[in-house]
């Protein structure tokens, strides 16, 4: 029987039916006002926003990972043309009304490496000279508040209560999203990543919340492809919500045409054709907006993925033919970790040394703490939350074990349940394999491009920001039974609170 709706004669191509009935047919506003554990969860999630307000509000705007480049961006909007500007413009766009275009554009033909005048809003050394402004990168990170915001609502009240096996689940999965310090401290970084997380939440919940929606409209189906398509356009590895999104709204196609086949009388040939058109245009839009940028790019400087400093690259290069990537993938340092929770044990400059080449250590370290001190440092370089980073390493780690165990496990339960229901769009096997494919593209990146043996400063919460919430809802897809409901709430409440100083910006 679909839970989202549809006719029972369709059942195989319909979302499954969560596994406990009380989730069936109660929004997420009722289960965020109307129960306890909501009532909880609300409170929590305004606390949450209210830090988000105060940290972009207190953190200076020319702080933070990469700030001059994103500075260099926002003066053009994100619309001037280089090998740097690899991002798409959608992240920088929302400044257009403070910035001269036509000095970037001899018509639709862009001037390459146009200096920057030294009074020029957001003018900085990379653009040929001046003092670097932050002005409109304020601006930016006054937009991430609105976009974690977005983030955090749009799976709590929208997605989760979709996808979570029951209202116990959504309750450990709400909490564990509010409870990761590392989306305040994404907030105040001038960076698409921020984008992505919110696009390609938005993206996701009308997908699966439009999924059943009768009757099938295809006015429905293109403004899916045209988010999908937006989603895509905002950073590189945005191409995995957008391929899925994709492929649940290719999905949604099909099903309706084979519905409008069985009760109408129409020829198969006219079926198929109307099909073959319908997918090609939301292809055709889904593609050409995520990839018009890259296009445009290449046309004008031959570039395409060679994003790196040349000289910077070539440092490391040697180091990767005498790599050990067992030891790379396959290395916890938790000891290390807890006398010093930063890159000053990790390293920062090229090298073979096993400590400064550990993924799970870096990764750990950064997920909870602020690995690279952009965020709790006073100037990126000393550390002012060491007890507060050792506390947290050690009553996350028990938790961080259990979420993963409930990652592969929620997983298996939604394969299981696709497979005797024969469920082909459920929303939870689709989230199961967005979450997956996205984390092995994250790894398979971290061990050829993206490695810098004894540097690594690929490994950020900030480039996984929008997949932390994909894990958490895979976790979530399934019922825990009361004893381990109590088992993990009192770990959750546990890093929440050891995790609160770490969101925010004091020293």
């Amino acid at each position: 029987k679909p839970v989202y709706g549809g006719p029972p004669t369709c059942s195989a191509m319909t979302g499954s039916e969560p596994s406990d009935p009380a989730l069936a047919g109660r929004s997420g506003l009722t289960l965020l006002t109307g129960t306890r554990s909501g009532r909880v969860i609300a409170v929590l999630l305004l606390l949450k926003g209210l830090v988000l307000v105060y940290n972009v509000a207190t953190y200076p705007a020319g702080r933070g990972y990469d700030t001059a480049h994103h500075s260099w961006r926002a003066r053009s909007a994100g619309l001037e043309m280089d090998k740097w500007s690899y991002n798409p413009p959608l992240y920088y766009l929302p400044v257009l009304p403070w910035v001269d275009v036509s000095r970037f554009y001899d018509g639709f033909k862009p001037r390459l490496h146009v200096p920057a005048a030294p009074d020029e809003f957001a003018a900085n050394r990379r653009g040929g000279g001046g003092e670097i402004d932050y002005s409109l990168v304020a601006v930016l990170k006054r937009l991430n508040v609105l976009y974690v915001l977005g983030a955090y609502l749009t799976w709590i009240v929208g997605i989760l209560p979709l996808v979570a096996g029951s209202q116990r689940s959504w309750f450990l999965g709400s909490l564990l999203l509010l409870a990761f310090p590392g989306f305040q401290k994404a907030a105040v970084m001038a960076h698409p990543d921020v984008l992505l997380l919110f696009m390609s939440s938005i993206t996701f919940f009308l997908t699966i919340r439009w999924l059943n929606r009768r009757p099938p409209r295809f006015g429905r189906n293109l403004t899916l492809a045209v988010l999908a398509g937006l989603t895509g356009a905002c950073r590189p590895f945005a191409i995995v919500p957008m391929l899925f999104c994709w492929a649940l709204n290719v999905g949604m196609l099909v099903r309706d045409a084979l519905e409008t086949s069985r009760s109408r009388s129409s020829t198969r040939t006219r079926t198929i054709s109307s099909l073959c058109l319908k997918v090609a245009v939301v292809s055709l839009v889904a593609a050409t907006l995520s990839s018009g940028w890259w296009v445009f790019r290449y046309t004008h400087t031959g570039k395409v993925m060679d994003v790196h400093a040349h000289g910077y690259m070539a440092r490391f290069a040697p180091l990767k033919e005498h790599y050990d990537y067992a030891h790379y993938y396959s290395t916890f340092y938790l000891k290390d970790l807890l006398e010093v929770p930063n890159r000053a044990n990790r390293g920062n400059r090229p090298s073979l040394y096993p400590k400064h080449n550990s993924f799970w250590t870096m990764l750990y370290s950064e997920f909870w703490g602020d690995h690279y001190l952009y965020f709790s440092s006073a100037k990126n370089a000393v550390e002012h939350k060491l007890w507060v980073k050792r506390l947290l390493f050690a009553i996350a780690l028990p938790l961080s074990v259990l979420v993963w165990l409930a990652m592969v496990t929620g997983t298996m339960r939604v394969i299981a349940e696709a497979r005797r229901k024969r469920v082909f769009l459920d929303p939870a096997l689709f989230m199961s394999a967005m979450f997956w494919a996205g984390f092995i593209m994250f790894v398979a990146w971290q061990g050829t491009t993206g490695l810098l043996p004894g540097r690594n400063s690929t490994i950020k919460f900030l480039y996984n920001s929008w997949l932390v919430p994909v894990g958490v809802g895979t976790a979530a897809a399934q019922d825990v039974g009361p004893r381990l409901f109590w088992i993990l709430l009192v770990l959750e409440l546990a890093v929440f609170v050891a995790a609160f100083p770490m969101s925010l910006n004091l020293p």
